[in-house]
């Protein structure tokens, strides 16, 4: 009688620690389930904030090109202004010098001179102040060119035509040395060397 009381009272506190059991492992899942749940809604929010970051960085990055763009053509706008004013000075200045040029051949030739040499350098004159004149637009146009191209574009295209305008602007300022010189060490020498064969009353007239 006395065992199986025993055993009874065994069963019983085996049945206790089952249930004891059974609750501590209920609890342990409910726990677990929870940090999942809590896991869940911190990587939401994590996401929703590296979203957000994203959205705040473009529109940011919107926001500079935008500024930039308007920075950089009105600087083009600046730069196109005075080289157009610039490229009208050149311009009158190379009319004035071959309008005063053919003014002393009209006087050479009403002096007899020959003047073959002088004219055949006039017209290679003129060709250069035409290639300048052709280059100059063409750097004007590139150059307006790269106005266009800095809204809406990628940067590499307006470095690539930035780099074009520069290119051209090289070839303008070539042009106008080489007109210089041309001038200097041709043009000037001729009319010495006619002005010096006039006769002594048209010498000293301009």
């Amino acid at each position: 009688m006395k065992k199986m009381l025993t055993l009874a009272l065994a069963i019983a506190a085996l049945a206790t620690v089952n249930v004891a059991f059974a609750k501590a492992d209920e609890t342990t899942r409910q726990n677990f389930k929870e940090k999942v749940e809590q896991w869940k809604e911190q990587r939401q929010a994590s996401l929703e904030k590296i979203k957000q970051q994203k959205e705040e960085f473009k529109a940011n990055r919107e926001k500079f090109t935008a500024e930039r763009c308007a920075k950089i053509n009105e600087r083009v706008q600046e730069r196109t202004t005075n080289f157009d004013s610039a490229g009208a000075k050149h311009t009158k200045v190379y009319a004035n010098l071959i309008e005063r040029i053919n003014k002393f051949i009209t006087r050479f030739d009403e002096a007899k001179l020959d003047t073959t040499t002088i004219k055949s350098h006039l017209a290679l004159l003129q060709t250069k102040i035409d290639k300048f004149k052709e280059d100059y637009a063409a750097y004007i146009a590139k150059l307006k060119e790269t106005k266009t191209v800095t809204c809406g574009h990628s940067e590499g295209e307006f470095k690539g035509t930035l780099l074009e305008a520069r290119t051209l602007l090289k070839t303008v300022h070539a042009d106008a040395a080489d007109i210089r010189t041309y001038v200097r060490e041709t043009i000037l020498v001729d009319l010495k060397v006619l002005k010096a064969q006039l006769p002594k009353t048209e010498e000293n007239k301009d």
